[in-house]
């Protein structure tokens, strides 16, 4: 690389190209310092200490069809046979050729939906990507004589979370875990008196009703306030709303255009929540009894620290048999020889970690194909760092790297929220 540049493989260009707005220029291939073979190398485009995005590198989303739209991603193997996976593909590619026999749907092709196979991307990225309102996804585990098969559609924009808020004023004498464990009570109460309507149940795989999501009292949790304007392409707004309107309202009518006039035509509806602040004590009288009759606590979000008494951090499907190692530690263990090898706060870091682990060990960074880098955005607190790990699945199990320290080794719950 030029002074102040920075010069990638084509592993890590493939990786990101399609993630990030960078512009790559290809340097052919080059002979590198500790690796047998020429690497493919590409140069990132700056301008200064800023990389550039250029109209190549930046591609705008396909427009939604005029007609119900869905991609079928591929589904996960969850069993510890490998040839299973390619069940699992057999399977989704006959619900791809089911469902395009249909006129009126319009349905992403096999290779479009398949390029996301192993890769860690959000619902809302597909569904922009690829131009379509519904993404079906789900999993596949045989166990003896049986497959269990789990599905769900999702709607694309809102990732599946088309709901409202419900903003009650309390007294300033509790704290976030007892406003969370009363907001978890008042969740399975409705549940237990409208078991047809309401759900308490944490994992998406269990909800087939309205779920009242308790943790969004978990401690620094963005919870949206009355005419909050929220990061979305229409500047929408957390809209107050009377009882009356909800049934009937549209949240895309609700935006930084058009709250000015209806606050002027109806003024604020949250006006008067400051006057009337209720009390906890009920409610955490009634979490006490729940707990004594065993429903102890629920699971949290996936980037708050493991709390003491909660439950495995993982979906019911997903467990193996009761005792089993899996299910004591709260995550499931990955049937690929898979190694962590950088964690960053920035994706530029970690892939200069993959480097260097491809430096440190080129033999085996000879042998690997492009899926073999994994990639992940991860969630933390507040932000997302990244995680790279690869598979050494084409790798000659005695010539397979141990897995060290990440380098670098970023500690996302260093500074996590403990309450």
């Amino acid at each position: 690389a030029t002074p102040g540049g920075i010069c990638v493989s084509r592993v890590v260009r493939d990786q990101v190209r399609d993630k990030l707005g960078f512009a790559f220029d290809d340097r052919g291939d080059q002979q590198v310092k500790n690796i047998a073979r020429p690497v493919r190398v590409f140069n990132v485009i700056m301008t200064g200490d800023i990389m550039t995005l250029t109209s190549a590198s930046v591609r705008a989303p396909p427009p939604l069809p005029d007609k119900p739209s869905i991609a079928v991603l591929p589904f996960e193997n969850m069993s510890g046979d490998p040839e299973q996976e390619y069940f699992a593909n057999g399977m989704v590619e006959e619900i791809i050729t089911a469902l395009s026999r249909i006129r009126w749907l319009f349905v992403i092709a096999r290779n479009s939906s398949f390029a996301y196979k192993g890769r860690s991307v959000g619902v809302k990225q597909v569904g922009r990507e690829l131009g379509v309102r519904y993404v079906l996804e789900g999993s596949v585990r045989k166990g003896g004589n049986r497959v269990r098969i789990t599905a769900q559609l999702v709607e694309a924009e809102t990732g599946g979370s088309r709901g409202m808020h419900v903003n009650v004023r309390i007294q300033r004498r509790w704290s976030f875990q007892q406003v969370r464990r009363a907001a978890l009570a008042l969740a399975r109460e409705v549940e237990r008196r409208a078991p047809d309507l309401a759900s308490s149940k944490w994992w998406k795989e269990e909800r087939h009703r309205v779920f009242l999501d308790y943790n969004q009292n978990a401690k620094d949790r963005t919870v949206a306030s009355a005419w909050s304007v929220r990061p979305t392409a229409d500047a929408r707004v957390s809209m107050p709303l009377e009882w009356d309107e909800v049934a009937d309202c549209d949240p895309a009518a609700f935006t930084l255009a058009t709250a000015p006039t209806r606050f002027a035509e109806r003024g604020d509806a949250s006006a008067g929540i400051d006057s009337a602040a209720g009390s906890l004590d009920a409610l955490l009288d009634l979490s006490a009894s729940q707990e004594a009759a065993g429903l102890g606590d629920a699971p949290w979000p996936p980037h708050y620290k493991k709390q003491r008494y909660e439950p495995p951090r993982v979906a019911p499907s997903r467990r193996k048999a009761s005792g089993s190692s899996t299910e004591r530690r709260g995550h499931r263990e990955s049937t690929q020889p898979l190694i962590t090898v950088a964690k960053a706060a920035r994706m530029a870091d970690a892939l200069v970690g993959l480097e260097r682990w491809k430096a440190r060990y080129p033999e085996a960074a000879a042998r690997l194909h492009v899926d073999d880098v994994l990639v992940d955005s991860m969630r933390g607190r507040s932000t997302n760092w990244t995680r790279i790990r690869i598979n050494l699945r084409n790798v000659p199990e005695g010539e397979r790297p141990p897995e060290g320290p990440s380098e670098p080794d970023y500690d996302p719950w260093s500074t996590a929220p403990r309450g």
